[in-house]
């Protein structure tokens, strides 16, 4: 017989402030001197391909690139940027649902492009003063 597990589970989303709109993302490529030459030739096709691309009017955008960086990102870009989203996003998830750290059972974090020492799931647990037991 199935017993259904009484726990709740969340599941976060990237929820920063750094959101680009089309004319906003549009202006970042025409500042690339690739994009400005493709875009002089091709004005149409370009934006018809932003447009439809799947590119929302709210598409998280790195501050490297909103910053004009994107040629050079160092790696404690990539690291604040992460330390900001999980403090953020966690920090509200917990105030909004009341749980303590300690009441959570299992972690489960996702990243793509980068693998540091310690882990952002480690940085998590010790941050948030989580249970030693944890699964990750």
């Amino acid at each position: 017989m199935y017993k259904p597990y009484q726990s709740s589970i969340y599941l976060l989303s990237l929820s920063l402030s750094l959101s680009l709109s089309h004319m906003e993302l549009l202006l970042l490529l025409y500042a690339l001197p690739i994009f400005y030459f493709l875009f002089m030739i091709w004005k149409r096709f370009v934006l018809k391909n932003v447009v439809n691309s799947g590119i929302g009017e709210q598409t998280y955008a790195p501050r490297t690139i909103i910053a004009g960086r994107e040629q050079n990102p160092t790696i404690l870009d990539a690291i604040s940027e992460m330390e900001e989203f999980f403090h953020d996003s966690i920090a509200k998830l917990l105030a909004r649902t009341a749980i303590s750290p300690l009441e959570i059972e299992v972690l489960v974090v996702n990243v793509s492009m980068l693998s540091l020492v310690p882990s952002l799931a480690a940085r998590i647990i010790n941050h948030y003063k989580m249970r030693d037991d944890i699964k990750v």
